[in-house]
């Protein structure tokens, strides 16, 4: 099959991009055609990008390589309208150029209502996935919520990447239809287990932050209110002897670094955000790492810094909400604790410090877990069999230009009536 997929922020910097680049790496192998919409120029190995130029950048929550990007929760009808043509336009050149089977929408927001249209002109059949952070602006912004509810009526198949998106997506946007329930499907997020694995070499991180002989606790992800990282910054003190890393960068940042100088804490390291040429070494703090701490406040995805942890044997502490707990089994191959406790934060950190028989445990259990259920080979099927039957119903639609319920004779006696 020849694949298109639609995404409305780049392709780094943000969970959705590596969710993209990820899948269509895998569907290669699988034999498909894959081709990627979106404002991002940067080409892949295995797929053409086609790069769509906007008047300007958006984002859901926030974008490290675009600090100046507007949310879309924020967009004035303006704005709204503005990035909506360009994208529109971008997409139908695409569709005209690419010719694809099918559409792969990421978020269930404005590239969704292009999908339905495109589904409607060309009969292209569409499956959407929810990254969560879709749900999030739908929450903030009520305008996307009646043409989202359409496009996903419309679309063939919706997937979610945890069970807790699921339902928060149907009851925000979906509204329980029934219907829309029957077709919403979980389909995690995935890691790629050769990346990140229990095989990583530590020594050049080790020389790069001077963390030989060093307990190292990581944090990787944005930096904003919703992530928590202001309670695992203040977590440090309680282990001064710990490296304390925080991995990423964001709105956030000017006041966990305020939270450091007020606290004199000395053993907190900031990296930056971290991209595609830093590869190596984020892979090497995250075998580093004796714990992968996720404190996320609100209910979100699964994180894939819990996956990349998981997948390279480091335990997991993380906050007993959203889609967490799909990956994240308590006692099992990590730690869930209360959301937005520092007390329950610094108990589960001291709990894995102090015990590496157990930490080890929990880090074995969770590499296992992740080859077996996290995959992004194993992700890629789930997803191909969607495809599969949207592309059947494309064709089918295709074959016709009269709806099902017009009987032949009405529809010859107007096409008779056109030639008089």
């Amino acid at each position: 099959m020849k694949i298109l997929q639609l995404l409305c922020v780049p392709l780094y910097g943000t969970g959705s991009g590596t969710y993209v680049r990820k899948l269509t790496e895998s569907l290669t192998k699988l034999g498909h055609e894959v081709a990627i919409a979106a404002p991002d120029k940067r080409q892949l190995d295995r797929a053409k990008v086609y790069e769509i130029k906007l008047p300007f950048m958006a984002t859901f929550t926030g974008q490290p390589e675009h600090p100046e990007a507007k949310l879309y929760s924020r967009l004035t009808g303006v704005e709204l309208n503005d990035i909506q043509s360009a994208f529109l336009s971008e997409i139908v050149r695409i569709v005209e150029e690419y010719k694809p089977d099918v559409l792969h929408v990421h978020h269930v927001a404005n590239l969704s209502w292009i999908a339905n249209y495109i589904k409607a002109v060309y009969q292209i059949h569409y499956i959407i996935t929810s990254h969560n952070t879709d749900v999030i602006n739908a929450i903030l912004d009520k305008r996307y919520i009646p043409l989202s509810q359409d496009a996903m009526n419309r679309a063939d198949f919706i997937t979610a990447v945890s069970k807790n998106t699921r339902e928060r997506l149907l009851k925000v946007i979906g509204k329980s239809v029934n219907s829309l329930r029957r077709k919403t499907k979980v389909v995690p997020c995935g890691v790629c287990t050769q990346s990140y694995s229990d095989k990583t070499s530590v020594s050049t991180v080790e020389r790069k932050f001077k963390l030989k002989g060093k307990k190292v606790v990581l944090y990787s992800g944005k930096l904003t209110k919703l992530k928590g990282v202001d309670l695992y910054v203040k977590a440090a003190k309680s282990f001064p002897e710990t490296i304390f890393v925080v991995m990423g960068d964001g709105e956030e940042r000017p006041n966990l670094e305020q939270i450091v100088k007020d606290s004199k804490l000395s053993n907190v390291l900031f990296t930056g955000y971290m991209g595609s040429n830093d590869k190596r070494l984020i892979a090497g703090l995250y075998r580093r790492a004796s714990i992968v701490a996720v404190p996320s406040t609100i209910s979100e995805g699964i994180p894939l810094s819990a996956l990349e942890a998981m997948s390279s044997s480091t335990p997991v502490v993380g906050s007993n909400i959203g889609g967490i707990p799909t990956a994240v089994k308590n006692m099992k191959n990590g730690l869930l604790i209360k959301p937005k406790s520092l007390t329950a934060l610094v108990e589960a950190l001291r709990e894995l410090l102090s015990n590496q028989k157990l930490s080890e445990k929990f880090g074995k259990q969770a590499r296992k877990d992740a080859i077996a259920k996290f995959d992004w080979d194993i992700i890629a099927k789930k997803i191909e069999k969607y495809y599969k039957i949207a592309f059947e119903r494309s064709r089918k639609n295709r074959s016709t230009k009269k709806a099902s319920f017009i009987s032949d004779e009405e529809y010859q006696h107007e096409q008779e009536s056109l030639k008089k």
